[in-house]
C-alpha cells in the first residue's frame, strides 16, 4: 500500500530518448511492488522525449525539464527532488524486470546493506537479448573489488537516500562514462554492497564506440583512480600498511585499464595510437605479459 511519501524514487535521466522512455517507464509501471514515484529528468532533449512521457498516465510519475547539463547532474536533479528513502536508478534506454525492486528491497532488511545491485540481461538495440550476466558481490573489501571491476549495472542499483545524504555523497559531472562507477567507489566506504544474482534488468548495449569516446572514458577511469588514490592517502582510519596495499591494488587497477584501452584502439585500427598506450603500460608494469603482447601486435602487419 502507498505511503504518504513513497518508499522508493526512480530517477530516470533522459537525452533525446523518445525511442525507448516508454519502455523503460513502463517496466517501472509493471513492478510488483508499487509504492514508488518515477521522476524523468529531461536533460535538454531536442527529440520528442517530453511528449512522450506527456503521453503516459501515472499519477507516480513526474517530468522534470533542465537545460542540457549532463547524465551526471540528471541523476543528482531527480535525487533532490524525491521523496523517499531510497532511490534506485534507470536509465532511459534500459528496462526493469517485474520482480526487480521487490526483491532488491528485501536485501535492505539487512540494516548492514547500503546498496543493492542485480545481474542484467544485455541486449541491442531493438530489444534482442545478447548476453545475460549473474552478479555475485566478491567477499572480502567491497571497495578493494570495485577498484578492479565495476560489477554495478547502474540501472540495477538501489541505494538508501541516507547514506547519499549523510556523506554528502552525489554523481560526479566530468566522468565520461564512469560517474557511476566514481560513486559506487565512495559508497563502498561506508556501506555494505549486496546483490541478487540472476538477472532483473535489461541493459541495452549500443553500437561500438569511437576511438574519441574509447579515450574520454579511459581518461575518466584514470581521473578517479587518482581522486581515489588521494583520499586513501589523507585517510586517518587506515594504518599506513593498509593504505599502502589499497594503493597497490589502485596502481594495478590503473595499469590494467590502460591495457584495455589500448587494446580496444588496437581492434579498431587505430595502430599507432595503440602503440603509444601499450608503451606507458609497460612504464608502470614493466613485467606485464599482456603489455608486452599488445606492444607486439601493434608492430605486426595489419
Amino acid at each position: 500500500m502507498a505511503t504518504e511519501s513513497p518508499r522508493v524514487s526512480v530517477i530516470i535521466p533522459a537525452y533525446n530518448a523518445a525511442a525507448y522512455v516508454a519502455e523503460a517507464i513502463s517496466s517501472v509501471q509493471v513492478q510488483t511492488y508499487t509504492d514508488l514515484e518515477i521522476i524523468v529528468v529531461d536533460d535538454g532533449s531536442t527529440d520528442e522525449t517530453a511528449a512522450v512521457v506527456a503521453g503516459i498516465a501515472d499519477d507516480r510519475l513526474r517530468y522534470v525539464y533542465q537545460e542540457n547539463a549532463s547524465q551526471a547532474v540528471a541523476r543528482n536533479t531527480g535525487i533532490r527532488g524525491g521523496q523517499s528513502e531510497v532511490i534506485a536508478f534507470l536509465d532511459a534506454d534500459d528496462r526493469w524486470l517485474p520482480k526487480k525492486l521487490e526483491e532488491q528491497l528485501g536485501c535492505l532488511q539487512d540494516p548492514q546493506v547500503g546498496v543493492v545491485c542485480s545481474g542484467a540481461k544485455e541486449i541491442d538495440e531493438d530489444g534482442g537479448l545478447l548476453t545475460q550476466r549473474s552478479v555475485t558481490i566478491p567477499g572480502g573489501d567491497t571497495r578493494r573489488n570495485l577498484i578492479c571491476e565495476n560489477f554495478v549495472y547502474c540501472s540495477s542499483a538501489v541505494v538508501r537516500r541516507e547514506l547519499l545524504d549523510a556523506h554528502d555523497l552525489e554523481f560526479r559531472c566530468g566522468r565520461q562514462g564512469t560517474e557511476d562507477w566514481d560513486l559506487w567507489l565512495r559508497l563502498a566506504k561506508h556501506t555494505t554492497f549486496a546483490s541478487v544474482q540472476r538477472p532483473l534488468i535489461e541493459y541495452r548495449v549500443h553500437p561500438a564506440s569511437t576511438s574519441r569516446r574509447f579515450s574520454l572514458i579511459h581518461a575518466s577511469e584514470q581521473q578517479t583512480l587518482g581522486d581515489l588514490a588521494e583520499t586513501i592517502d589523507d585517510d586517518a582510519e587506515m594504518d599506513s600498511a593498509a593504505k599502502l596495499r589499497l594503493l597497490q591494488v589502485i596502481r594495478r587497477a590503473s595499469t590494467e585499464r590502460t591495457l584495455r584501452y589500448g587494446h580496444k584502439l588496437l581492434a579498431t585500427g587505430h595502430r599507432g595510437e595503440a602503440r603509444s598506450v601499450m608503451r606507458k603500460a609497460l612504464s608502470s608494469s614493466p613485467a606485464s605479459p599482456r603489455a608486452w603482447w599488445g606492444l607486439c601486435k601493434t608492430c605486426l602487419p595489419g
